[in-house]
């Protein structure tokens, strides 16, 4: 999901996530609280 965010690369010093969550369907809130434990998994650093 963020491998591509996370791979060195010349000339790139930070990646900017933006990450949408419809909190109105469950499963897409479900899906999002998912995506912040891999963020906070990753020591990716932001606000979710």
């Amino acid at each position: 999901m963020v491998g591509r965010i996370l791979r060195p690369s010349a000339n790139k010093e930070y990646a900017l996530i933006v990450d949408f969550v419809d909190s109105e369907i469950g499963v897409l809130k479900h899906s999002g609280k998912v995506r912040a434990r891999v963020y906070e998994e990753q020591n990716i650093k932001g606000v979710i």
